[in-house]
């Protein structure tokens, strides 16, 4: 029940404002469900309980927002495939020009001008590659948005799915796109290869080269072939056939290992049309098929590591699991460590009945933060190790320092360790509680919680 899909979060986000239902759902079998799950973790305990109580909301509402995304990234993904095909079928077409072939018997024919067709068929398209990973840095990693084309597609997914607009995790839908992205770019390299064997196929073609400098004559082709073919050996094509292939040039055979039964012009244009199926195939198509499915694979592992960090998920957590007033857990309740911030003067017998109701623990010890006192505080960092419910900082709703409390909380988790809970108890009103929430939010840790003295 705790495996989650792109059309669970989607339905997720299209139902949250339903609190009346996910109260329901988690008082009528979703809470014990979790419960007998007896997770080992709060970010599990979140997980499985908001995935429970979304079958029983979504079924109740009949919510087919996320099987609409999911669908429309599916029918936007094949789009994009078929239509990237006919571009790199077009776009070979588009690179055949006509040449004068300077043999014996000259005359004009058709053919690809080798330097331009290893531009544009790979050059461009690893320049976009570059382009794109430096989008993923600047505007996935430090802005935390989606670049460009993923925001286009993602537009258009929404208006195909029925308006919806996708609010998603960034994590999760930005993999999805980036799978749709390369699914294009599958489709244009098998473009690519299809246009260039019906080039082969249905027309009469040859390749050439021409240039005006040195630097990119003969023995630049040749060291290019040998670096195109590194993956199968690095052997690169024959001077020979690069020697045929020159516009102008003067050719001594030299290779005894040509087909005797071709031209050797001939031998040479089929030389270039392997070589280059060769590096289609292993330089576009095949790094394409391998980012889709690395896509693929980063939207499962996004998926499979949701801890519900974000503001919303957290309020709505935080809302149906709250502890209706006089109810009185009947399991023994473990020990915790209390933590008040400059000396509250409310005793801790007078909470006791509020941490045995609400937070299902026992004060065990109390220690006071933020004296002045370092010996004090050592000591409560080690209490805080050996508690078997973690820590609770209780705490006044009007005092509020988020750089000193940030560093409270750095310290008592690594004390700790990640696995233990840290619970926050503010005394204060509602608009203070509502600060504090911000701030305990604002941690992104999973394994913190906060609640209300009442």
């Amino acid at each position: 029940m705790s495996n989650w899909s792109l059309a669970d979060l989607v339905d997720l986000e299209a139902l949250q404002d339903k609190l009346p239902l996910w109260k329901k759902a988690w008082r009528e079998g979703v809470r014990d469900d979790v419960e007998e799950a007896q997770t080992n973790s709060e970010k599990e305990r979140r997980r499985l309980g908001l995935r429970g109580m979304l079958e029983v909301v979504r079924d109740q509402e009949t919510e087919v927002s996320g099987q609409r995304v999911r669908s429309g990234a599916q029918f936007v993904e094949w789009a994009v495939f078929g239509v990237m095909l006919v571009i790199g079928c077009g776009v070979v077409r588009g690179l055949l020009t006509s040449f004068s072939n300077h043999g014996a018997q000259p005359e004009e024919v058709r053919g690809f001008n080798i330097w331009v067709f290893l531009m544009v068929t790979l050059g461009v398209q690893w320049l976009f590659l570059g382009g794109s990973a430096l989008g993923f840095v600047f505007c996935k990693k430090w802005l935390g948005h989606l670049g460009v084309f993923q925001s286009l597609l993602s537009s258009g997914i929404g208006k195909l799915a029925g308006g919806v607009r996708v609010r998603i995790g960034q994590l999760v839908w930005g993999w999805r796109l980036t799978r749709v992205l390369q699914a294009g770019g599958v489709g244009y390299n098998l473009g690519l290869l299809a246009g260039l064997f019906g080039c082969l196929w249905f027309l009469q073609v040859s390749f050439f080269w021409e240039t005006s400098l040195p630097q990119f004559g003969e023995e630049s082709l040749h060291r290019v072939t040998r670096v195109l073919s590194i993956p199968v050996g690095g052997e690169g094509l024959s001077r020979d056939a690069i020697r045929w292939t020159q516009l102008g040039g003067s050719v001594k055979v030299t290779d005894d290992n040509m087909i005797h039964s071709l031209s050797p012009r001939m031998q040479a244009d089929l030389a270039w049309g392997v070589f280059f199926f060769l590096v289609l195939t292993i330089w576009g198509l095949c790094p394409r098929i391998l980012l889709w499915f690395g896509a693929w694979w980063m939207e499962r592992r996004a998926l499979a590591g949701l801890d519900f960090q974000e503001s919303h998920h957290r309020s709505l957590w935080r809302e149906v699991t709250r502890v209706e007033r006089g109810v009185v857990s009947s399991q023994p309740a473990d020990g915790v460590v209390v933590l008040d911030l400059g000396g509250i003067e409310m005793k801790t017998e007078t909470m006791r009945p509020y941490f045995l109701r609400v937070l299902r623990a026992n004060p065990e010890a109390r220690f006071t933060l933020g004296t002045l006192d370092q010996e004090g505080e050592t000591k409560a960092l080690d209490a805080a190790r050996n508690a078997a419910m973690g820590v609770v900082f209780v705490v006044e709703g009007w005092n509020l320092s988020p750089k000193q409390m940030t560093l409270y909380h750095q310290r008592v988790r690594s004390a700790i360790g990640g696995e233990h809970l840290i619970r926050y108890v503010v005394i204060g009103n509602d608009e203070e509680m509502s600060q504090w929430s911000k701030f305990v939010d604002g941690l992104k840790d999973s394994e913190t919680e906060i609640y209300r003295y009442e």
